[in-house]
């Protein structure tokens, strides 16, 4: 039996892969796609260690879940002939170290694999994946709404300079004051303090949901989307269009710029579009099962 030790940027020492951590990044939405790959891999003979458990100097691979600047320094540290791993969850705003300066993470041959959403980079050792967003409840159909006025997400992000989210909160209030968005909160990996089934429960039943990323990055769709497909809505989008038409064809109106101008052109758009919008959301949501397939063949693919 070959043995892996899980170590990451967000990890304590008792913590491992497909089980609730300290941090959950998303809001513990990627648990279960983490459990599916573990299984495929414990399968094919590997077993599954926190640092608690066994040393990563003792483990035939070291399965490293995000970076930070120290953690990175002590891999450095580990012995040479065993294979290390990277995976890369974490959102573009919590994991700096590796969007901004990827010399070094990257492209650094310590790693025989580096398994990551981020399409911003290309090596022969780099894996993509989707995110396997789970929400663990059955989608809503699309329902038809009385209300004119949409909903809008706002981040709770700390600092409201980073990325494009000064941008983004200014549309959302000035969208808020001329009443045609609710805002609802959002960050923290789920809409604030809410559940994952409070939080959609929010989004049912409403005319259309503004979803703007915090930043744009290739491969980069976060639960924003999803969540609107999972409750049935359609979606005013902003972010990584290409990546989000792939995933998700036809369920989603593209916002051209981060402004009202662009907004309201695209609400005419949603209305013009709305039975068709409709249909492609129902096609998404009867592919849900799959969501999952990319990230578990990613990392089981990889061990």
């Amino acid at each position: 039996m070959r043995t892996i030790t899980v170590l990451g940027k967000d990890f304590d020492a008792k913590d491992n892969l497909g089980e609730e951590r300290s941090h959950n990044p998303y809001g513990g939405l990627l648990v279960r796609a983490e459990q599916r790959a573990r299984q495929i891999i414990e399968a094919n003979g590997y077993s599954f260690y926190s640092q608690q458990e066994l040393s990563p100097e003792d483990a035939d691979v070291i399965l490293c879940v995000d970076l930070s600047p120290e953690l990175d320094a002590r891999i450095r540290q580990l012995p040479a002939n065993s294979r290390k791993i990277l995976l890369l969850e974490e959102a573009p705003l919590h994991s700096s170290y590796t969007i901004q300066q990827p010399q070094n993470s990257y492209l650094q041959p310590m790693w025989e694999r580096i398994i990551t959403w981020n399409r911003s980079f290309e090596a022969e050792f780099i894996t993509y994946f989707d995110f396997p967003f789970d929400f663990g409840c059955v989608p809503t159909p699309p329902l038809p709404s009385a209300q004119s006025e949409g909903l809008a997400f706002v981040s709770n992000a700390p600092d409201e300079r980073q990325g494009l989210i000064r941008r983004k909160h200014h549309l959302c209030q000035a969208s808020h004051k001329s009443g045609q968005v609710k805002l609802l909160r959002f960050g923290g990996g789920s809409a604030g303090s809410m559940s994952n089934s409070a939080w959609l429960k929010s989004l049912t039943g409403q005319p259309f949901v503004l979803a703007i990323e915090d930043t744009w990055i290739s491969g980069y769709v976060s639960e924003l989307l999803p969540a609107c497909i999972i409750a049935g809505v359609p979606a005013i989008y902003w972010g990584d269009v290409a990546t989000a038409e792939r995933r998700f064809p036809g369920s989603f109106i593209p916002l051209d710029e981060i402004s009202s101008e662009a907004f309201n052109h695209a609400k005419t758009e949603l209305e013009k579009r709305r039975e068709e919008l409709k249909h492609s959301i129902q096609e998404c949501q009867r592919r849900i099962q799959e969501w999952p397939s990319s990230f578990v063949n990613a990392l089981a693919g990889v061990l």
